[in-house]
């Protein structure tokens, strides 16, 4: 099971043809021997055909007497299924009668929807008896079919124990697209693209909100590229059960040359590097606020002015009290922002970095940040060939300023991008310039003082590459994934004893590095997205993140409650419309928001969620199936949901004629 709460997806899915009403248990000519059409079956055994392939197999001499068995996909007097550690890949079917008892197991089969399951999560069947509760039973995975042994019956639905895909998202075709790309949960190797969507021109980065909703690409191009403004951050949405990416649907211009988007720690707010090192120099941040249904951003705050010196790079504190930002040199920009890192407070209303409360000298070009989960130290890439060096800064606890310790030199390798695991163990740092053949190194983290010790290197090609790289840990801390000049997306799993770092998987090709491979270029970004040790699930906006669990503790508090939820629909078939009281989804056409397949809308907590839908298909007839958490469930064309987390709704629309 997952060790963070999950939230409830019901889904009925039309290819495997589920039907979200009762039905007959009628079978085709060719049914196997034994099988029985009518449901009894005596002591002999025999097979009982359901719909869509399932099908219950009772052995001889498991029943002392016949038994008209009926095996349906109806809820109807199931228990409630759990909001928490329950996702669901398809419908409940009704085993009956309920309290059949069988002296030797019989076997049911239950079709499930693979597409539907993320990468980290294995499919199981649960079951439950009248009165009792959903419970996970031993199940094997046979095509598209959970099969299982039960002693009894009353009610089984497959199911799995996840919120969220793994996901890489990264530029490709030549920076004229975004791509998502599957984590394989055991080796951690990438499948081919799974999603793409246009971006604007001379993209540089992408992050991934820590809901893993939304996604924020900035485009440094000065033209207007696919209906993408230049010099602006464009949000994405990714589906929350495929991770496919799609957008823009929304776009905001920032000041200056964007080279990254930061996500604040509490997710409302997105941050984006502004740099321009020639003509006129610029070196600020604009910070949006982050719009809890949609992603959407609030127009730009000018923040961290530096008054011509460039930044380069912003990291925030676990609480998200403070930023960390660095500024290299430029003609003309003042002595006393250029090669710095300055600490900022946070505005926890607006987002905005106050003042520098703090300084400390960097050396030349500053070009990453990394902070420890814990806050206790903070670790800055020098990029240049004369002062080549990772440099180590301990965190005040209390007034969140900078203090140097010391540095690790790295002759000429021109560190270029840095990450870390999710529990503070290992520092990954990218270098531009490969030394005795090895561009990725891997550090092990003393968390007594901050001090770096080599763990493992790496050379993420063949040959003496030369140029931009970047390193992305994925949140759960099992594997780490590189992108150098090439464009190749290479994958490793971690030894999370000793740091080594091993193959997992033929690179994925066709990346593209942004900021151009000119030395130093811009610092760019890819991004991973996992269930993380440091986000509440559940919580759209507002939570804390840190609650002491899982190595990435942060002073041990207890999350606040959101302020807002978010209810994502998913919608199967069409020929309707469907609208929400209160105002927030109001969908014209189901068919038009099949090719989204999830849409929602944010509501406040505590709110009770009425959806309604009307048939338009004056040509065909439905069987109507509302199934999801917080309620949402039912036959009748509308349901209800209560917002006291993130919830989900599937309505699924069967024609009859496919009874």
């Amino acid at each position: 099971m997952d060790k963070f709460t999950s939230v409830l997806v019901f889904v009925c899915v039309s290819f495997l043809m589920i039907s979200c009403t009762g039905g007959d248990t009628s079978t085709t000519s060719n049914n196997p021997p034994g099988s029985s059409t009518t449901g009894s079956i005596g002591p002999a055994g025999g097979i009982v055909n359901g719909y869509y392939g399932a099908n219950i197999t009772i052995p001889a001499g498991a029943l002392a007497s016949s038994v008209d068995i009926v095996i349906t996909p109806d809820s109807t007097g199931a228990p409630d299924i759990p909001v928490t550690d329950v996702d669901t890949a398809g419908a409940t079917y009704a085993l009956t009668p309920h309290g059949t008892a069988f002296t030797i197991p019989a076997t049911v089969k239950i079709p499930f929807d693979a597409d539907r399951i993320p990468t980290d999560a294995t499919p199981v069947l649960y079951k439950a008896e009248p009165g009792g509760s959903f419970s996970a039973i031993p199940t094997s995975v046979d095509n598209n079919m959970l099969t299982a042994d039960v002693d009894n019956f009353s009610w089984v639905i497959p199911g799995y124990a996840s919120t969220r895909p793994r996901m890489v998202y990264a530029l490709t075709d030549g920076g004229t697209k975004v791509s998502s790309f599957k984590i394989t949960k055991i080796t951690g190797a990438l499948s081919a693209a799974t999603s793409s969507a246009l971006v604007g021109a001379s993209p540089i980065s992408i992050s991934v909100h820590p809901s893993r909703r939304f996604a924020y690409v900035t485009n440094a191009g000065s033209t207007t590229v696919n209906n993408i403004a230049p010099n602006s951050v464009s949000v994405y949405q990714l589906n929350p059960v495929t991770g496919s990416i799609s957008g823009p649907t929304d776009t905001k211009q920032a000041n200056g040359h964007p080279i990254s988007a930061v996500v604040h720690p509490t997710g409302k707010f997105v941050y984006v590097v502004n740099e321009v090192r020639f003509g006129s120099p610029i070196g600020n941040i604009s910070v949006f606020s982050v719009n809890p249904t949609t992603g959407a951003l609030s127009a730009p705050t000018t923040t961290a002015d530096s008054g011509g010196a460039p930044a380069t790079a912003l990291a925030f504190s676990p609480s998200g009290d403070y930023a960390y930002v660095t500024y290299m040199w430029a003609s003309g920009a003042p002595s006393t922002y250029y090669y710095t890192v300055k600490t900022f407070t946070v505005d926890s209303t607006t987002g905005v970095l106050s003042a520098p409360i703090g300084s400390v000298a960097t050396g030349d070009t500053p070009w990453a940040i990394a902070v420890t989960p814990d806050g206790h130290y903070a670790y800055v890439a020098i990029n240049s060939s004369s002062q080549s060096e990772v440099r180590i800064y301990a965190i005040d606890q209390s007034t969140g300023v900078l203090t140097y310790q010391s540095s690790v030199a790295l002759p000429s390798a021109k560190p270029s991008s840095l990450a870390m695991d999710s529990e503070g163990r290992f520092l990954y740092v990218g270098e531009q310039q490969p030394i005795s053949s090895k561009n990725l190194l891997v550090f092990s983290i003393n968390s007594a003082n901050g001090s770096l010790a080599n763990a493992w290197s790496e050379l993420t090609g063949t040959g003496s590459l030369v140029g931009p790289i970047s390193v992305v840990a994925e949140p759960q801390g099992e594997f780490v994934y590189a992108m150098d000049v090439t464009g190749e997306i290479v994958q490793y799993s971690l030894n999370a004893g000793t740091g080594e770092l091993t193959s997992a998987g033929s690179a994925v090709t066709g990346a593209y590095v942004g900021g151009g491979t000119t030395s130093p270029g811009d610092p760019f970004f890819f991004a991973a997205s996992g269930t993380s040790p440091v986000w509440v699930n559940g919580c759209t906006l507002g939570c804390a993140i840190y609650g002491g669990g899982g190595g990435g503790g942060g002073g041990g508090s207890t999350p606040p409650p959101a302020a807002t939820h978010y209810l994502n629909i998913t919608i199967v078939q069409g020929g309707g419309t469907v609208v929400s009281s209160p105002s927030g989804i109001n969908y014209s056409t189901i068919a038009a928001e099949l090719a989204k397949n999830a849409s929602g809308a944010g509501f406040p907590t505590g709110t009770t969620v009425q959806l309604c839908m009307t048939h338009t298909d004056n040509l065909q007839t439905y069987d109507v199936k509302w199934t999801g958490s917080g309620g949402c469930g039912g036959t009748s064309s509308c349901t209800s949901l209560y917002m006291n987390h993130d919830q989900y709704c599937t309505l699924t629309l069967t024609p009859t004629s496919n009874r």
